[in-house]
């Protein structure tokens, strides 16, 4: 390939102080990408509207040298709808790979989208209308522009892009997205060589909470993402397995929301405070909890509940499976697609479903233990040595195609 630079817009990520979702998405692309294929000259890429200030430009630049261990050159680009007049510039790049909203004009050089979800195109999301709107709008101009490839997160997107769109690239991949660079040495560390043992991971509790917390299953909100998390159904399934919860020692961890304050609010929204309220002696709400220590938080809880209505791919769900933690998850979701029978499938829209699931691997430890094998047998096929080769298969394509004589 060319000299010039594999650009990976890495705005999600270095333009927000607690990035979720895509912003972690391209913080793991480029990391991957810059220790597996240096030859492909990656370059973080960020958007010069996101740091205007001395402030942000600080911040981005201390974002990339804490998660990428990057000091080098990036490079920025301008990209300014005014009315209907586009404003835009791009350095010169070899492949260009979109992570979110900014996208390179046509006839710049070869182009990536990366499609994680498309569920602003669906009703049950909780989310305004409004944004809504301005989502769909944002995607669709980025599938005008006719990009060369897109990477789907999931088979699941893919399904819902063939509803919603009619362009066809002329290059696409389904590419499962592998996991932070913390996920992947603790299974190195812990499962790689001896998956039938039991590894004594230390206890992450003391350093969090001063105290160790002996029984727990796990449930991530994230930003609190509308309905889609399902918050309500799994306070209501939590709610009505409360005495086996005070027989077993068994808590709830809810980690990701920005504090207590808020997470009460959504439930009121939500019409789901009352079991909460009836079950919070059960619950903790985990303050922050740094990503070193976060494998470890998996690797102690007794199982993930991610019963989500819509995901474009469920990181937390393959976080969990390296470090040996089975989930339930939602069927006619993208989390089958990462557990496959290494998980409990439920109907996320059937509370009993999801109440019998949680009885299950609550009281039996072998079908824990069970799961958890045959999660980590799955484990290989999304390492980022098989994530970077099929990229970098994405990117051979589209550049061999320009040598093509028109």
């Amino acid at each position: 390939m060319s000299h010039l630079p594999l650009l990976v817009d890495l705005t999600p990520y270095a333009t927000n102080p607690n990035p979720t979702g895509i912003g972690v998405y391209s913080l793991n692309l480029m990391y991957h990408l810059l220790r597996l294929a240096p030859d492909l000259h990656p370059r973080p890429a960020v958007s010069l509207s996101r740091i205007l200030s001395l402030k942000k430009y600080r911040r981005m630049r201390a974002a990339l040298a804490e998660g990428l261990g990057y000091h080098g050159k990036i490079a920025l680009f301008t990209d300014k709808q005014v009315g209907s007049w586009r404003l835009s510039h791009y350095p010169p790049f070899r492949v260009f790979h979109a992570t979110d909203k900014f996208f390179p004009p046509p006839g710049s050089g070869p182009r990536v989208l990366t499609l994680h979800d498309l569920y602003v195109f669906h009703e049950d999301t909780g989310f305004p209308h409004v944004f809504h709107e301005k989502k769909q709008a944002q995607l669709r101009a980025m599938i005008a522009s006719k990009p060369e490839a897109v990477v789907f997160s999931s088979h699941a997107t893919q399904k819902d892009y063939h509803r919603f769109f009619d362009y066809r690239p002329p290059v696409s991949r389904v590419i499962h997205p592998t996991a932070a660079m913390e996920y992947v040495q603790h299974y190195l560390q812990y499962h790689a060589e001896g998956e039938e043992t039991t590894p004594h991971v230390p206890d992450p509790w003391p350093q969090i909470l001063g105290h160790s917390l002996p029984a727990y299953m796990l449930f991530i909100v994230g930003g609190g993402t509308g309905k889609l998390k399902n918050i309500a159904r799994v306070l209501q399934a939590v709610h009505r397995i409360r005495t086996l919860l005070q027989e077993t020692g068994m808590r709830l961890v809810i980690l990701g929301s920005k504090d207590r304050a808020h997470f009460l609010a959504h439930l009121e929204r939500i019409g789901a405070r009352a079991p909460f309220d009836q079950i919070q002696d059960r619950v903790l709400l985990a303050p922050y909890i740094p990503r070193s220590l976060m494998p470890m938080v998996y690797a102690h809880a007794r199982f993930l509940i991610q019963p989500s209505l819509r995901e474009g791919f469920g990181l937390p769900v393959l976080e969990a499976m390296m470090c040996g933690t089975p989930s339930i998850v939602s069927r006619g979701t993208s989390l089958p697609e990462i557990t496959g029978d290494a998980g409990i499938q439920i109907d996320p829209l059937q509370v009993e479903e999801l109440e019998e699931a949680l009885v299950r691997l609550i009281r039996d430890a072998a079908l824990r233990a069970d799961l958890s094998r045959k999660g980590l047998r799955r484990v290989p096929a999304f390492l980022p040595e098989a994530f970077v080769q099929r990229l970098r298969e994405l990117y051979r394509s589209l550049t061999e195609q320009e040598k093509v004589p028109s």
